[in-house]
C-alpha cells in the first residue's frame, strides 16, 4: 500500500496521516462507525485497538 492509496480510491482522510508500506508499528485505519463504536465521543487517534485470535 502506498501513501496515496485512499486518495486514488477517492476516499477522503478526515484525520491522521497517510500510511505507507513501511510502518514501524502495526497501525489501522478506522472509519467513523468503528470510532463511534469503540470510543464514542472521544478522539480515536493514538488509541489502542486490541483484537482476538490470529494475525
Amino acid at each position: 500500500m502506498t501513501s496515496r492509496y485512499f486518495e486514488t480510491l477517492g476516499i477522503p482522510m478526515v484525520r491522521g496521516r497517510p500510511l505507507g508500506a513501511r510502518e514501524p508499528e502495526r497501525v489501522v485505519v478506522v472509519n467513523q462507525a468503528l470510532a463511534d463504536m469503540f470510543w464514542p465521543g472521544e478522539d480515536p487517534l493514538g488509541r489502542l485497538l486490541e483484537g482476538q485470535g490470529g494475525t
